[in-house]
């Protein structure tokens, strides 16, 4: 994994499958926070499986803790493939 101050890059193989916790950063100031996030946070984090990759896309679940109801949204996500050269 490499990691800078506004992206991160992960390489996983198409059998590769893994579970993570979002986290907001100690120093996001909480007043940019918006309520959902402030909840989100207040429960540890956005829990994310990984679901299957296809080609170069990412199927993934989000999972959060709201009040006590867990609520999830699947997702995907385009993943970057440099170009050969």
């Amino acid at each position: 994994m490499k990691r800078s101050k506004t992206s991160q890059t992960e390489r996983i193989s198409a059998n590769e499958f893994t579970n993570y916790v979002l986290t907001l950063s100690t120093s996001t100031p909480e007043h940019t926070l918006s309520e959902v996030e402030k909840l989100i946070k207040k429960e540890g984090g956005l829990r994310i499986r990984m679901l299957r990759t296809a080609v170069d896309t990412l199927f993934f679940r989000a999972m959060a803790k709201i009040n006590g109801i867990d609520h999830s949204r699947d997702g995907y996500q385009i993943l970057f493939i440099p170009l050969k050269r």
